[in-house]
């Protein structure tokens, strides 16, 4: 007869402590589990904070915009021989900044100045826009008006022009500030057949057949500006164009603070600049001039 027995106890066994590369091994793992944690949280935060600034950037270039196409739809004619309704020029103040673009292409960002008049019943505005501390083409867009009663004027005052000799020569702290870090404003002229106003084209003005009583040089002048492919244009007397192009590039707050980090006018700043074109936002809008017609745009 064979008897078995079982032993229900465990049987002793010495305590073992972990190893070395049991411990090297676990810090390994652990080490690459908080670096890929930190890398996933450090690309989130990034997405997140450029979300935010891109709406920054899109409503703060909306909200210039919604401004400057009210004030600009309300442009009106003074009906005064010699009187400027409305000028524009680019600033002698900065330079132009250019940057590259797919497929070798380079645009070229201009900063103009703008006046015009307005009017409200019987109450005339004056309003310039420009762009403050721009010394390395990328600055403040702001805007300044000065009222005036237009009754209280000699008939053959020039309003815009005194308004213009005002507004350039205010403290900056009277302007209006629209937009920081605005790289480009721009403001392009059309006639009634939706045609680009521009000094190379003047030749298409004299052509009586399409412009029978447009007096070019009288009450519409239009110049070649410092950059040859832009035009100054100034509107007297009750012209007017039919439309306004308005262009805003806005630069975002990171490439702007990186860009002002150098010497204004450098090489390096001018290389920076040149590779950020993905991080300007360009809005463009046509405006209809409400008092503008055939009968404002074409009689002297």
């Amino acid at each position: 007869m064979k008897i078995y027995q079982y032993h229900t106890s465990p049987r002793y066994r010495p305590s073992r402590a972990f190893s070395l590369m049991e411990l090297l091994l676990a810090v390994s793992i652990s080490v690459v589990i908080i670096g890929a944690l930190y890398t996933v949280f450090h690309h989130t935060q990034r997405a997140l904070l450029s979300s935010v600034t891109q709406v920054d950037v899109l409503e703060s270039g909306r909200q210039a915009m919604d401004i400057i196409t009210r004030d600009l739809s309300q442009i009106s004619a003074s009906d005064i021989g010699g009187a400027t309704n409305l000028l524009c020029f680019q600033s002698p103040a900065y330079k132009p900044v250019r940057q590259a673009l797919v497929g070798g292409a380079v645009r070229t960002n201009i900063l103009h100045e703008l006046y015009f008049l307005s009017r409200f019943n019987r109450d005339w505005s004056q309003i310039g826009y420009r762009v403050l501390f721009a010394s390395n083409g990328v600055g403040t867009l702001a805007r300044l008006s000065y009222a005036t009663n237009f009754y209280n004027r000699r008939p053959d005052s020039n309003m815009l022009a005194q308004v213009a000799r005002i507004v350039i020569n205010q403290e900056p702290t009277n302007y209006l500030t629209l937009a920081e870090g605005v790289i480009h404003f721009r403001i392009q002229a059309y006639d009634d057949m939706g045609l680009l106003m521009s000094w190379d084209t003047t030749n298409r003005f004299t052509n009586k057949w399409m412009y029978p009583q447009l007096l070019l040089g009288t009450n519409v002048f239009l110049w070649k500006d410092r950059e040859p492919t832009e035009t100054r244009f100034a509107f007297l007397s009750n012209a007017l164009p039919a439309y306004l192009e308005l262009e805003v590039g806005v630069l975002e707050p990171r490439a702007r603070d990186q860009f002002q980090a150098f010497a204004a006018g450098s090489v390096m700043a001018e290389r920076f600049i040149s590779n950020r074109a993905g991080q300007v936002h360009l809005f463009r809008q046509r405006i209809p001039l409400r008092e503008s017609s055939p009968f404002y745009t074409k009689l002297p």
